[in-house]
């Protein structure tokens, strides 16, 4: 078995506050250093699709909430939810052509959701908060489930162009009704409930969070005459400076910032073997500029990494395998290598004197027959050499080092 040639195994399973336990070795050598948001502000999926607040400094083990299985480890950067009320929608939020009702069984499994249900006038029912922000990436996210209305909508105006984003609650499916977004997604909670989220270019001024109950799929379609009693399910409002949504953040009174998550300095000189091995990792990154992933004695001067360029970059969207040795570069594929971010990937890169070759998703994407290996490898990071930038940005599924050079055949299995 490939698996029994590890020195180091990462799955994602058992944890306290600050640490993240390995499979491999069943000892603290193997242990992964864990910090968190310091006013635990952070929140997961568990196991029964809920979402949960952790404690600060807690390993994040979070479950696909619309099929829970193995759990993954997150990791994501600083982000604020700017939205002063992400649960209340009775404050700070303005109601027009429609009116808000608390009680309602959430996607945290209390009863803190609201019911938004349609007035009797001719026009829009809607909800909405306006929120000052800086150029830039904003996504905006919220919880919606069907109640006796199929349709809905978010739409953002002001200082974005005014678009809007029709969901069908009963198919949880969902189309750009005007306007256009840099992107949209709809992801399935337990319970009939989807978490929609929209992501637009701002300049800097006040926006417009809007909320629509609407009457068909159409942008036409937010002007209708209510019943006065339709209603849809709301909870969890959420806007973030960046490209794509994170973990839900909590608010209620001001804006609330989670800290980034760092998963660091597993294993030491015993555990690794410099004269050759290979690194594994199993994973879905979020696309970012300059992530890391490394094995290295501690310094710059001898190190195994993996890096990942996301769309930001000046050669975007690539992954570059990259080892020195003693201060010098013995292997790089340089930019050379395509690489699909937010998707699962399986990646392995092996090191032996004169034989250096990486694979991602049982294919071979790089080698180097001329080099040496590092010197005094001692500390594996989800970040740079020193735990102090680049930190990954992702969905952890497993890691693994392995103390020799795998086969070519066993690398095309390890990442198939």
């Amino acid at each position: 078995m490939i698996y029994d040639k590890a020195s180091l195994v990462q799955i994602p399973s058992g944890y306290k506050s600050g640490t993240l336990y390995s499979v491999v070795p069943n000892t603290a050598d193997g242990d992964f250093t864990v910090t968190g948001d310091p006013e635990g502000e952070a929140t997961r999926v568990n196991k029964d699709g809920l979402i949960e607040s952790v404690v600060a400094d807690q390993a994040r083990l979070n479950y696909n909430p619309s099929s829970p299985q193995d759990p993954h480890l997150l990791l994501e950067p600083t982000r604020t939810n700017s939205l002063p009320e992400s649960q209340n929608f009775s404050t700070n939020w303005v109601a027009a052509g429609s009116t808000v009702s608390s009680g309602i069984s959430s996607p945290d499994g209390g009863t803190n959701a609201y019911s938004l249900i349609e007035g009797t006038a001719t026009g829009g029912k809607i909800i909405y908060d306006t929120i000052s922000v800086s150029a830039g990436s904003v996504t905006y996210s919220l919880f919606m489930k069907k109640g006796d209305k199929r349709y809905t909508a978010i739409l953002l105006s002001g200082v974005v162009s005014t678009s809007m984003f029709n969901v069908d609650l009963e198919n949880g499916t969902g189309t750009t009704a005007t306007g256009s977004f840099d992107s949209t997604s709809i992801e399935e909670y337990p319970n009939g409930w989807y978490r929609i989220s929209v992501t637009a270019t701002a300049t800097a001024g006040n926006l417009n969070c809007n909320v629509y109950l609407m009457n068909g799929a159409t942008y036409n379609d937010r002007n209708y005459t209510g019943n006065g009693t339709d209603k849809t399910y709301i909870f969890g409002a959420q806007l973030e400076a960046g490209d794509y949504p994170t973990s839900y953040i909590p608010t209620s009174g001001s804006a609330v910032t989670r800290t980034v998550d760092k998963c660091l300095n597993a294993g030491d000189a015993n555990l690794f073997n410099d004269s050759e091995g290979t690194l594994f990792v199993d994973l879905e990154n979020f696309d970012a500029t300059v992530r890391e992933l490394t094995l290295s004695s501690g310094s710059a001067d001898n190190r195994i990494t993996i890096l990942f360029y996301g769309s930001t970059f000046g050669s975007p969207n690539r992954i570059r395998f990259y080892l020195t040795s003693d201060g010098s570069v013995q292997a790089d594929s340089s930019f050379a290598v395509s690489y699909t971010f937010n998707q699962r990937n399986k990646i392995a890169f092996k090191y032996k004197q004169n034989d250096f070759k990486a694979y991602i998703n049982g294919t071979q994407v790089f080698s180097d027959t001329n080099g040496n290996t590092p010197i005094g490898l001692s500390d594996f990071e989800f970040s740079d050499f020193n735990g102090t930038g680049g930190f990954i940005e992702g969905k952890i599924h497993q890691a693994m080092v392995f103390n020799e050079a795998l086969t070519d055949s066993e690398l095309q299995t390890l990442t198939s």
